[in-house]
């Protein structure tokens, strides 16, 4: 009987009695860590960020593998919980290669759609400005170059000119003048 095996009795026979078992539990899973790496290894992962979420992923089919395994099955329970983290690596994989292509599968043709359909929610700084309490309310909760953006964009000043001056790119300018609307959404 290997190291895996007895873990896992051990564990069984904790559960079975009724005691606290989360010591056993942990101890198996960590017995499957080294499995779990070569799993992720055999599947060329090589982002670190995916490599922990796998190896979480790994450790949730651990125990749904407890759960499901039983006694009578022909395969040993190492064979079971293999299986059953390799295959929720793989679903989460699936899963999260389906959501990449989300927007995609819901777009519309542009061909379908009626100009009377299309709701604008654009506005500008300067529309923010109409109302004197929600400004005050806003300058005061902006970090020091939100509040730099809003005054270089009141006197006219365009992306890149902010982003130059701040020694930043237009996307971070765009995205600091989206932050600011929403907070001023919020106010």
């Amino acid at each position: 009987m290997n190291k895996i095996e007895e873990k896992y009795l051990k564990l069984q026979e904790k559960t079975l009695a009724s005691l606290p078992h989360d010591k056993e539990l942990n101890d198996l899973i960590k017995a499957l860590e080294t499995t779990m790496g070569k799993i992720i290894t055999d599947l060329s992962i090589k982002d670190s960020n995916l490599k922990e979420d796998l190896m979480q992923e790994g450790r949730l089919s651990v125990c749904k593998a407890v759960a499901a395994y039983s006694a009578s099955n022909p395969s040993s329970f190492y064979t079971f919980a293999y299986s059953c983290i390799k295959n929720g690596m793989l679903d989460y994989l699936r899963k999260q290669n389906a959501k990449k292509n989300i927007v995609i599968s819901q777009a519309v043709s542009l061909d379908d759609v009626k100009e009377s359909d299309i709701e604008i929610n654009a506005y500008t700084l300067e529309d923010i400005f109409d109302n004197e309490d929600k400004v005050r309310t806003l300058i005061n909760s902006l970090d020091d170059t939100q509040k730099k953006i809003v005054a270089m964009r009141i006197e006219n000043y365009s992306y890149e000119e902010i982003a130059k001056a701040l020694n930043k790119n237009k996307k971070f300018v765009d995205n600091a003048i989206q932050k600011i609307k929403k907070i001023y959404k919020s106010i």
